[in-house]
């Protein structure tokens, strides 16, 4: 992965999460002039069929304070297992990217204005069934003037998924896709909370957006908390991962964690037991309060049976007394 490639990660949106994004001049005070752009829409969705052709647009504004020139670029799209963007896949045999053209690919948006950019579509008769994405990258071309000397030229990209779902009916089609292969509780070192970590894959050709929650149950099965999943995409034949955590810690004993996702179409549960136990400081106080609570009974037990003892004494002696 070249270094674009990595700055374009670092910085690039959530996917499917913002309708619009906007990059301004935080983080990038040693360049005189920060570039400022929004797109909009960010994403676009579209069912599509084979051989249908299509138009789409976005609308590109300038922020900034001064005349912004821009390079449209048009890349693959894929995601790693912690959902940030992967350019390193090689995707052939679903890539998009031959199914659209860019006009223009170079543009110059003036200070507090927008251009259109045009995206044409045309879905060939041969293209698979499922979901084909693309990322439309939207990058400031600045002069090597505009940066202060001797400082990083360090540019922001943008960019616009475009998923194309291409439907076609097909018996064979995955119908359970979700698929948990891992879910597992860890209590990290310390006061910190319990996490939970779960892995979730996709096996459908299309993506899917799924959410969920878990269930803390006592070993009485009544829930005793409840924690929310996140809500994420998950793409095709993509494994994802998820870390929620137990933000108040139940009291000590054997507790269920049941996670339940998925969406209108399907849901997926898995289970997993976990224990909480009391920290070396409550096993001290508690045995040292144990200790000294069987002390006292001790010593009670024995002044009472002294007691007894005594009163026994006098009144065998007073008895003695009278025979007498």
């Amino acid at each position: 992965m070249n270094f674009k490639q990595k700055i374009t990660i670092s910085i690039l949106f959530l996917f499917f999460l913002f309708p619009k994004i906007t990059f301004g001049q935080e983080g990038f005070e040693e360049q005189k002039k920060s570039p400022s752009i929004t797109i909009t829409p960010s994403i676009i969705e579209i069912d599509v069929s084979l051989g249908q052709t299509l138009e789409k647009g976005i609308t590109v504004e300038n922020e900034a304070d001064f005349a912004m020139p821009i390079r449209v670029d048009l890349n693959d799209y894929s995601q790693d297992e912690e959902g940030l963007p992967d350019y390193s896949e090689n995707l052939s045999g679903r890539s998009p990217v031959s199914w659209i053209e860019i006009d223009p690919v170079n543009l110059i948006v003036e200070v507090e204005s927008t251009r259109d950019v045009n995206l044409k579509i045309a879905v060939p008769e041969e293209a698979q069934l499922g979901s084909h994405l693309a990322t439309v990258l939207f990058k400031p071309v600045l002069p090597p003037e505009h940066f202060e000397p001797h400082s990083s030229h360090v540019i922001p990209y943008i960019g616009a998924i475009v998923a194309l779902n291409v439907k076609i009916e097909d018996p064979d089609r995955q119908k359970d896709y979700l698929q948990i292969q891992k879910f597992s509780s860890q209590k990290p070192a310390g006061s910190e909370p319990r996490e939970f970590f779960s892995q979730i894959k996709n096996q459908d050709v299309y993506y899917h957006k799924i959410e969920g929650e878990i269930e803390i149950s006592n070993i009485f099965h009544n829930v005793v908390e409840t924690i929310k999943v996140d809500g994420a995409t998950i793409l095709p034949s993509k494994t994802k991962k998820f870390a929620s955590k137990l933000e108040e810690t139940p009291f000590y004993g054997k507790y269920t964690a049941k996670l339940k996702v998925g969406d209108q179409e399907q849901r997926a549960e898995q289970t997993t037991s976990f224990w909480v136990l009391p920290s070396i400081q409550s096993v001290i106080i508690f045995s040292f309060v144990s200790m000294l609570s069987f002390f006292l009974i001790l010593k009670r037990k024995n002044t009472k049976k002294a007691i007894q003892i005594l009163l026994s004494k006098k009144h065998h002696h007073k008895d003695k007394k009278k025979v007498s």
